[in-house]
């Protein structure tokens, strides 16, 4: 394997590792994440009606 796929693996292995430690905390975070995106969207994204 080359360095760049070993990183990768490690980085991944302690992700899988965190979210199965702490499901509630990554369930909280990507909560506040999601509505944090949404207000974003809400407010800088529209249609464009052309009129």
């Amino acid at each position: 394997m080359t360095r760049l796929e070993t990183r990768v693996g490690q980085a991944l292995r302690r992700w899988v590792e965190f979210t199965s430690r702490r499901p509630g905390a990554v369930a909280g975070i990507l909560s506040a994440v999601t509505l944090a995106l949404g207000a974003y969207a809400a407010t800088h994204l529209g249609i464009n009606t052309g009129g």
